[in-house]
């Protein structure tokens, strides 16, 4: 699991420094993306048949990414098409 953290922190480094500096959006923009960290706890049992069981619990890391883009846009309703990608690790 270590080496899981340490590629996560290279990964958020390396786009924290690749990005330019964050500007407030513009009216006329079009596309939104996005960048997702995730992580849960997954509790589990498992019963023997000698009658004693054992609990587990599971870490889980998924990071994914989103794309969106503006189709259409009124002055109450915007609607988007969006593609995601997950990548799970458990």
């Amino acid at each position: 699991m270590t080496r899981k953290l340490q590629f996560l922190a290279g990964i958020i480094t390396l786009i924290t420094l690749a990005s330019p500096g964050a500007r407030a959006q513009d009216e006329t923009k079009k596309n939104e993306v996005g960048l997702v960290i995730g992580g849960t706890v997954t509790p589990g049992r498992r019963f023997s048949p000698a009658g004693a069981g054992t609990a587990s619990f599971d870490p889980s890391l998924a990071l994914g990414a989103e794309y969106d883009h503006r189709v259409l846009d009124s002055d109450r309703i915007a609607v988007y098409v969006s593609t995601f990608w997950l990548r799970p690790w458990t």
